[in-house]
């Protein structure tokens, strides 16, 4: 089970390997660093480029309801940019949770929620995101050639 997406402009690209929504991306720095408060300035260019590209190929591969981004520097790990698609199975699976509450769908307890309700181990989230990271990558590559030469 290989989760990697693409290796982009000095950034891994993985689909989530514990939770079952798809085009759920994980982005983390090739390079060891204890936050992205460390990254050089073009890496984090870098960084803005492949995120704009990896949420394109979310949105033109899953065409979530809203996608949310969210930057984690859990501890003893590296720095890692959470792309989270919200679904409509998510959004549906919330607002049954939380009913009436949807002022919430625009807060991270969405992506809390999700992230525990639909963990995982990584051979049944490989059964959906398997057949997904092929059309994750193409979208991906495409994005990113028509904007800029890939390395």
């Amino acid at each position: 089970m290989d989760f990697r997406v693409a290796s982009l402009q000095g950034f891994l690209i993985d689909h989530c390997p514990t939770c079952r929504v798809p085009g759920y991306l994980v982005i983390t720095p090739a390079a060891r660093i204890p936050s992205l408060a460390e990254l050089p300035p073009g890496d984090r260019r870098g960084l803005g480029q492949v995120l704009g590209w990896a949420a394109e190929a979310i949105r033109l591969t899953i065409a979530p309801v809203r996608l949310h981004c969210l930057p984690f520097a859990e501890a003893g790990g590296p720095p890692r940019v959470h792309l989270f698609p919200r679904t409509r199975q998510v959004t549906h699976g919330f607002l049954g949770a939380f009913p009436g509450r949807q002022d919430l769908l625009r807060r991270p307890l969405v992506m809390h929620w999700a992230r525990a309700h639909y963990r995982a181990p990584a051979h049944e989230v490989w059964e959906l995101a398997g057949p997904l990271i092929p059309a994750l990558r193409e979208a991906l590559l495409l994005v990113a050639g028509a904007q800029a030469p890939l390395p």
